[in-house]
């Protein structure tokens, strides 16, 4: 509900709910906590996937585009046909297909630059309609920018672009490295952005290092705001009891869905070495696999050797994945081979449920808040033998009761609250023209 009394924020955010993935997070926790520190968030998004009953209620605004209409009729039909689950609204191509490669490869910045005409014209009417004082956009896609720098240059209005992921840093997107004349159009429109922005925020300092280097003229105006945890989705949940008997690994969320390269191959081979040693702790192994696996990665589990130590759930709802992280023994963590840039979402719920981490990682921010906080061991992920001497050592500790159950109290400072107060910040050093 509108309230006057509040500056107005205008966040543009493809990635929102209904739309279930890790993207949606941060700007869901801000939108959330604005309103304490003076601020209302007023959002512009898609109606590809639907909307919500409390739109309205919430300042909620959907801009659709060809492509989503087509979409959303594709997905009405085959729920009809009862061959769609709940979260199958998330894809419509299968990942890999040569169109889904076709709309990466051409599709500049992205494939979501067929929203960016409709998506003007509702934030030009968002702007007309109500008192807008702030604007903010968030990438990935990158498109949500170009439409934020289109409205800055024709309203003024403050404007703090937040980037989820790096554009030419480790990108998602990885025909932007592979053509020449793509990475040169490209790098325009980032140094355009960066250097139009009031503020720009990153969710790491690998990321805001990277900007500053290539974007010296943008550097005094970044800075890096992380991921984090919700105190309120953990206020709920408790230890539930589980299987004495079981040793239980859990992994929640996507692999390679989330961010190519992402495998637990690594993994599979140190269980084969594990079951061929005849280790004790193979009979109590338990593997959760918590989320969305493409059906490559279920056929990698299913088929292989060592499937008898898996369960896979497929994708949950949010609180029942936080409730696996709080029943966990151990945590997994997987990150693509080579990201230094990497600190998924995830990793904040996994030190805020205190569980112990065993993080396959290269040389990555995400090692390195775990090193620091000492929240868990670090291996590379193909690195077989440090995986299975990890899996023996929390083991141990397992059997003589001496894992970690608590959250270290320098976790707090990655909670959502405490994040949006430092956006808050920025927003107040910005003056509306």
């Amino acid at each position: 509900m509108q309230d006057n009394s509040l500056a107005h924020v205008l966040m543009v955010a493809y990635n929102y709910p209904p739309l279930e993935n890790t993207g949606i997070t941060r700007t869901v926790k801000f939108a959330k906590y604005l309103p304490e520190f003076g601020y209302c968030a007023v959002i512009l998004t898609t109606q590809t996937y639907g909307d919500l009953p409390d739109d309205a209620a919430t300042l909620t605004f959907r801009a659709d585009d060809l492509l989503g209409s087509f979409k959303r009729t594709y997905l009405a039909f085959k729920q009809k046909q009862g061959t769609l689950n709940r979260h199958a609204n998330i894809r419509l191509l299968p990942p890999g297909s040569r169109l889904e490669q076709w709309k990466s490869t051409y599709l500049v910045p992205d494939p979501k630059i067929i929203w960016y005409p409709p998506a003007l014209r509702l934030a030009q009417k968002i702007i007309r309609t109500h008192p807008i004082r702030r604007l903010y956009s968030t990438s990935p896609p990158e498109t949500s920018h170009l439409i934020a720098m289109k409205l800055k240059q024709e309203t003024g209005l403050p404007w703090v672009a937040d980037f989820r992921d790096g554009w030419l840093f480790e990108p998602h997107i990885s025909t932007r490295l592979t053509s020449r004349l793509r990475y040169r159009l490209e790098a325009g429109l980032e140094r355009k952005v960066l250097l139009s922005a009031d503020r720009v925020i990153t969710v790491n300092q690998v990321i805001a290092d990277d900007m500053a280097r290539r974007c010296p003229g943008a550097a005094a105006k970044i800075s890096v705001i992380p991921n984090g945890f919700d105190q309120d989705d953990f206020a709920p949940l408790h230890r539930q009891a589980t299987r004495p008997d079981k040793f239980r690994v859990v992994h929640t969320g996507a692999l390679s869905l989330s961010r190519e390269g992402r495998t637990i191959s690594g993994l599979l081979q140190a269980l084969r070495a594990m079951q061929a040693s005849q280790l004790d702790m193979m009979a109590r192994l338990e593997i959760l696999m918590v989320g969305d696996l493409t059906a490559a990665e279920t056929r990698m589990v299913e088929q292989s050797d060592v499937k008898q130590y898996f369960r896979l759930t497929g994708p949950l709802s949010y609180p029942e994945a936080l409730q696996h992280q709080i029943d966990a023994d151990i945590l997994l963590l997987v990150t693509a081979p080579g990201k230094a840039g990497a600190t998924t979402s995830k990793l904040f719920e996994y030190l805020a449920s205190g569980r112990p981490i065993l993080a396959l990682s290269s040389p990555s921010d995400a090692g390195d808040l775990i090193s620091t906080l000492g929240a868990g061991v670090v291996v590379e992920p193909a690195d077989a033998a440090g995986i299975q001497q990890a899996l023996q050592a929390f083991y141990q500790q397992w059997q003589a009761g001496q894992l970690p159950t608590h959250r270290d109290a320098r976790v707090c400072q990655f909670d959502r609250r405490e994040l949006t107060r430092q956006l808050a910040c920025l927003f107040d050093e910005t003056a509306v023209a």
